[in-house]
C-alpha cells in the first residue's frame, strides 16, 4: 500500500491517487465541456524504489 497511481484521459494527466491495502480510488467530475462519445481513461503505477513503473492500462469512457 502506499503507491502513486496517475489516471489520464485521453492522454492528459487528471489526478493521482495512492493506493491503500493494494487498491486506489480516484473521484472525478467529468467536465461539462466533454465531447459526447468514447474517451480513453487510462492509469498507470508511477514506480518507487521497491517497483518500476507500469505500462499504462486502459478501458472506455462512454459520455452520453
Amino acid at each position: 500500500s502506499g503507491r502513486d497511481i496517475q489516471f489520464y484521459l485521453d492522454g492528459v494527466s487528471i489526478g493521482k491517487a495512492t493506493t491503500l491495502t493494494g487498491i486506489a480510488k480516484f473521484v472525478f467530475a467529468i467536465p461539462k465541456d466533454t465531447t459526447k462519445g468514447a474517451h480513453t481513461l487510462s492509469v498507470k503505477f508511477l514506480g518507487d524504489g521497491s517497483y518500476n513503473a507500469s505500462s499504462y492500462d486502459t478501458g472506455t469512457l462512454t459520455v452520453n
